[in-house]
């Protein structure tokens, strides 16, 4: 009578088990920066298409106001638009029953970009992650003229929107002790080619002067969204914007001056 053989377990030896792991966990080390360029690009997207949405409402409003622009009216800042409006143009874009409930009811006005490098911006006031150009609605004088009169910039209707000009752009982060980040409304860019921290940049100050060093950087490679007049949108960094001539720079801008 033949003895009964044990029956052969089949399984993984513990070398072939780790060969296993070693190689899903480099797959894990390949895919995962794919995975982060993806969801980053997802949300550059998503910012760029609030940008177009915001060039639509600003045309809306334009041909229900005879041509005019928003304008951003700030009764504290003599420089702003005050004499056509006294409302700040980001709550012109609000509609009136989120005008005191800010923040995730108006996307339109909020990046996820911002949301994802942990910025804690500010619980009232203005919780925007946008920006309008100073010369398109942003500001209204700019100094004086020779004759010691206000130089006045001219008033921001449809004709002043061009294919080749920003209108609405990322604002840059600034920073409030005691009240958390903040992003400035009215965006002017300099028209030289260096960069000057006294400026609210759409890209943010990496930090300088008493500022602390930015966490927010930006969209991928640093770039910064801007919809032009003719309701396009295009992404820059700060070296391809210095690297325009000067002319390309005003234009850019729309700088009237």
């Amino acid at each position: 009578m033949r003895s009964a053989r044990p029956a052969r377990v089949s399984g993984f030896t513990l070398v072939e088990l780790l060969v296993v792991i070693g190689v899903i966990a480099i797959l894990i080390a390949l895919l995962l920066p794919a995975l982060s360029r993806a969801t980053s690009s997802a949300k550059a997207l998503h910012c760029q298409n609030n940008l177009r949405q915001l060039a639509l409402w600003g045309m809306q409003y334009a041909h229900d106001w005879r041509g005019v622009l928003p304008t951003h009216g700030d009764d504290n800042d003599s420089n702003s638009w005050n004499t056509l409006s006294r409302t700040f143009w980001h709550n012109k874009a609000v509609p009136p029953k989120f005008e005191n409930t800010w923040g995730a009811t108006i996307p339109i006005l909020h990046c996820r970009v911002a949301d994802a490098t942990l910025l804690p911006v500010r619980p009232s006031g203005r919780n925007i992650t946008y920006g309008l150009n100073a010369y398109l609605g942003g500001r209204m004088t700019w100094g004086s003229n020779p004759d010691g009169s206000p130089k006045l910039a001219p008033a921001p209707r449809l004709t002043r929107l061009h294919a080749k000009t920003f209108w609405f752009a990322d604002a840059r982060a600034v920073f409030y002790t005691g009240n958390g980040w903040d992003f400035h409304p009215v965006l002017q860019l300099p028209d030289n080619s260096s960069a000057s921290s006294g400026y609210p940049w759409a890209w943010p100050n990496p930090g300088g002067g008493s500022t602390p060093a930015l966490k927010f950087k930006g969209h991928p490679n640093y770039k910064a969204n801007f919809v032009f007049g003719d309701g396009h949108v295009e992404s820059l960094t700060p070296n391809q914007y210095q690297k325009m001539s000067t002319l390309d720079r005003r234009l850019f801008n729309g700088n009237p001056f």
